[in-house]
């Protein structure tokens, strides 16, 4: 049946939210809470946040945020964020 890649969200990233880069559509966190490494992720317009129920930009997104991210590889080490789930908003604390 051939090896076609699995459907739907197979990988799942977190942390916390550093600096949006609205002109080109990346997000920065660090991995592992705070003080983890640098990462970052694209994202594109059919990006979702969720935040208690509610759905957000990415651009709404603010530092500090602890967030979940779903979504793919795209190649060139790149990968595609498809869904952020705000965990802890920095404004709840």
């Amino acid at each position: 049946a051939g090896q076609g890649a699995k459907p739907g969200y197979g990988n799942v990233l977190g942390g916390a939210v550093t600096y949006v880069d609205a002109r080109n559509r990346i997000l920065n966190f660090t991995s592992g809470g705070y003080s983890g490494s640098n990462s970052r992720v694209r994202y594109d317009q059919y990006t979702t946040v969720e935040y208690q129920g509610q759905r957000y930009g990415v651009e709404q997104l603010e530092r500090g945020d602890v967030i979940r991210i779903e979504g793919r590889a795209v190649g060139n080490g790149e990968f595609l964020a498809q869904r952020i789930i705000v965990e802890t908003s920095v404004r709840a604390r």
